[in-house]
């Protein structure tokens, strides 16, 4: 990769993390596929979901044609903001951290006991946490 597509700063850090959790997906899917019948359906999503996650991260491997979209989600975002992840799921650690990219203000807020799906697991204290932000 050129030195000038190389992510810098917390992009960077975001960006090692998540190859971490690729490659452990990865190898978690290798484990449970047997070599004689590899489910074609399951390596497929998982190289669909490995190569949006490589674009998001990456603007090399991005569509061409969203750059401008690209560059608009660059700005940084000027409302008050409430980050809410569960605290099992696997993307809190990429969340931390992230108050640089806002200007007006910025809450990361993790839910014990909860993990990607937050809303569901912990429903009760998700509802509070939005209660209590919006007042």
């Amino acid at each position: 990769m050129a030195e000038r597509n190389k992510p810098r700063g917390a992009r960077a850090t975001a960006s090692r993390r998540l190859a971490r959790l690729i490659d452990a997906g990865k190898a978690r899917c290798a484990g449970t596929l047997p070599p004689s019948q590899p489910n074609q359906g399951a390596v497929a999503s998982l190289q669909a979901t490995m190569g949006y996650y490589r674009a998001m991260f990456d603007p090399a491997r991005g569509d061409p044609a969203l750059s401008d979209l690209r560059t608009l989600l660059a700005r940084p975002i000027t409302l008050p903001t409430l980050a809410l992840c569960g605290a099992k799921d696997l993307r809190a650690e990429l969340m931390r951290g992230q108050d640089a990219y806002f200007t007006g203000g910025y809450r990361d807020q993790e839910v014990p006991g909860a993990g990607h799906f937050l809303h569901r697991e912990q429903s009760a204290a998700v509802k509070q946490l939005l209660l209590d932000w919006l007042r």
